[in-house]
């Protein structure tokens, strides 16, 4: 027995091993405290010490160190080896957090390992997010809206499907506004760029022209015989007063005188077609001047009602100023187409006469005229004086000394 001499040799527990013992209080082999000296073991202690908390059997030298604020391996140190890491309050619990990070080695309820959510108020707002078209940066990347479509949408105020005004860049269709513009009166759904050009002195179509395509063209009818001057029109969506649709009047200042009027036999295109007194008998009268029944092929006259007066039907007098001369006058001898045959004198003899000057019967070469009605005064038939101006002299007269 321990602390007795068992021999009686005057010697205690002589021969015998001693060991230090320690109380082991939560039995987890380590002790602590005091240590005992013994040579055989004693209950409810352990050769071992270096149990910093002996009353809790998972904390001993021997424990692994975990993540629990405590010195679970009683080397003096908490949480010494174990992984600690940032944690980030998810304040929106959409698995990515914001703020100031809280270092620790196990997790943080309502806390993440990462703070990159740029809004943790909304769940729908992280990286991991995709980006929609709502004016919001939803991933995170410091761009808005990016990789989405942006259309120009422009206010339709008359709901007819055209815009106007200046136009608002969006991803996403605008409420009361549409992609197409150019309406050229908002306020009107009838008046639009795809809306139908009507007579109504409105540009409907918004091409910039009113009532094109559709306004009719009237002519002035001033003798208001329901024919219109082709002249003289107007373009209107109805006919203004003293206008017509027709354009085929020649005459608008005479209702006799139009398309549908009879022709008559006054000189006159009474029927617009161009043509005067036809399917009339006409007849061609020729002026006659100096009254001798024969015209003059130049100056005439058409009609159906009888000749005009100077006029006759012939057209042959080839001097219409002398009454004298015409197809039916006798050719006499004197110089002049008395008949109109285009020849002068003919069937009559011409005789060449030649001045006599001096009266001796002899008459001057240079100076002659030539007709049929028998020698002029002071003319002779003779040619061959030498000096007309002496009548001592000719070819009759004796040479003298």
């Amino acid at each position: 027995m321990y602390g007795i001499d068992d021999n009686c040799d005057g010697n205690t527990d002589e021969g015998l091993t001693f060991l230090t013992y320690y109380v082991d209080g939560d039995g987890d082999g380590y002790g602590a405290g005091t240590g005992t000296l013994s040579c055989s073991p004693i209950v409810g202690s352990v050769l071992v010490d270096g149990d910093c908390n002996d009353a809790v059997a998972t904390i001993n030298p021997g424990a692994v160190e975990a993540c629990n604020g405590v010195d679970d391996d009683c080397n003096g140190l908490i949480d010494d080896g174990v992984v600690s890491l940032m944690y980030y309050v998810d304040g929106d619990g959409d698995g990515y957090g914001a703020g100031t990070g809280t270092l620790s080695c196990s997790p943080i309820v309502g806390s993440v390992t990462n703070n990159t959510d740029c809004n943790d108020n909304n769940a729908a707002v992280n990286p991991g997010a995709t980006e929609v078209c709502n004016g919001i940066d939803d991933n995170c990347d410091g761009n808005t809206d990016e990789g989405l479509t942006f259309l120009t949408y422009y206010v339709d105020g008359d709901g007819d499907g055209y815009g106007a005004g200046a136009g608002t860049s969006s991803c996403s269709p605008i409420v009361g506004s549409v992609l197409v513009d150019g309406d050229c009166n908002d306020a009107a759904a009838a008046v639009n760029p795809g809306a139908t050009e009507v007579c109504d002195l409105i540009d409907n179509d918004c091409d910039g022209l009113t009532d094109e395509g559709v306004l009719s063209t009237f002519y002035a009818d001033t003798d208001g015989d329901s024919y219109g001057d082709a002249s003289s029109s107007t373009q209107a969506c109805s006919a203004p007063v003293g206008y017509v649709t027709d354009a085929t009047d020649c005459n608008d200042a005479n209702a006799a005188v139009n398309p549908g009027a009879t022709e008559v036999c006054n000189s006159i295109d009474d029927d617009c077609d161009g043509l005067t007194d036809e399917g009339l008998s006409q007849t061609t009268y020729y002026a006659d001047a100096d009254g001798d029944t024969y015209g003059d092929a130049l100056v005439s006259q058409s009609t159906c009602s009888g000749a005009p007066v100077g006029y006759v039907t012939d057209a042959t007098d080839c001097n219409d100023a002398v009454a004298s001369i015409n197809p039916g006058a006798t050719e006499v001898c004197n110089g002049i187409d008395d008949d109109c045959d285009g020849l002068t004198d003919e069937g009559l003899t011409p005789t060449t006469y030649y001045a006599d000057a001096d009266g001796d019967g002899f008459g001057n070469p240079a100076i002659s005229q030539t007709t049929c009605s028998g020698a002029p005064v002071g003319y002779v038939t003779d040619a061959t004086d030498c000096n007309d101006a002496n009548a001592a002299i000719n070819p009759s007269a004796s040479e003298g000394l």
